[in-house]
């Protein structure tokens, strides 16, 4: 009986244990939403930070229009209409961020 007795004490501490760091927990992301109980000092290298990529001004006169944008792969193809100047494919590299080259079709 001493022995259950004992088990239920240590089982009750581990309780109000557990609930208190829940609460602080809590608390803590309240006021910071960045923080964390655990930090990981190794970051997954695959996985891009926010706001990591540029932004890539594609110098577009103001009646041109991006009809359709095209992912294949790690590619995105924009199609572009408006003016006769403005029928063209931009085709942008997603993982390096850069137009590789642009597609005129001229009448």
């Amino acid at each position: 009986m001493q022995f259950l007795k004992g088990i239920v004490i240590i089982l009750g501490i581990l309780i109000v244990i557990g609930v208190g760091l829940l609460s602080y927990g809590l608390i803590k992301k309240t006021t910071d939403p960045n923080w964390k109980f655990f930090s990981s000092s190794k970051k997954l290298k695959s996985e891009p930070a926010i706001n990591a990529y540029p932004i890539i001004n594609l110098n577009l006169p103001k009646d041109c229009k991006i009809i359709n944008a095209s992912p294949e792969g790690t590619k995105v193809f924009l199609s572009i209409t408006g003016t006769s100047i403005c029928n063209k494919v931009i085709v942008v590299d997603t993982i390096k961020c850069k137009i590789i080259t642009t597609i005129k079709a001229y009448p």
